[in-house]
């Protein structure tokens, strides 16, 4: 008698052993995936505030005006407060007071990459940063502008920081537990 009878094919067993084996290794590489979704999330968001800074400062320079970034929920105007986690606006700010008059024009506007981020800026006034024309960040008031930007993901531990200079470039650095 041949083979005639015999199923040829996989077995309820080994495909439930499979399964089972399959399920385990999610579990376990699960949380190494979603640190690393997180990481990449941060990075993101530190790289597009990182590189609209830039673009304000080069526009400065190019310009020979001053132009300023500022928190922004409406997209037309700068909101008063250091969360930056609604987007913000970059901004020629003729009359070099932090916030857009109706007459200045917009540079970028960027509404997307904050969220669901929390991002804030930490300085002697973390409403704005104003570039003058020589490319440094000061204040209204006159007085240089220096902080920091603290990126955090919701549900990680660890941040990202953007810190602003004296002579208005930016750095980042790695925030281990800053975002507890």
């Amino acid at each position: 008698m041949g083979m005639c009878g015999r199923s040829h094919g996989l077995s309820w067993v080994s495909v439930l052993v499979a399964l089972a084996l399959w399920a385990l290794l999610a579990a376990w590489a699960w949380p190494a995936w979603q640190a690393w979704l997180a990481r990449q999330r941060l990075e993101r968001v530190a790289t597009i505030l990182q590189t609209d800074l830039a673009l304000a400062r080069s526009a400065a320079l190019l310009r020979h005006r001053a132009v300023t970034l500022c928190p922004s929920v409406d997209r037309q105007r700068c909101t008063p407060t250091t969360d930056w986690s609604s987007g913000w606006l970059i901004f020629v700010d003729g009359n070099r007071d932090g916030r857009r008059q109706e007459d200045e024009a917009i540079l970028r506007v960027q509404n997307e990459a904050a969220r669901p981020h929390r991002l804030r800026f930490v300085a002697t006034d973390g409403r704005y940063v104003l570039y003058l024309p020589n490319g440094r960040a000061y204040l209204a008031s006159g007085a240089f502008q220096a902080g920091a930007w603290l990126i955090c993901v919701h549900g990680h531990p660890d941040g990202e920081r953007l810190v602003l200079n004296a002579v208005g470039r930016v750095r980042r650095e790695w925030a281990p537990n800053a975002c507890v």
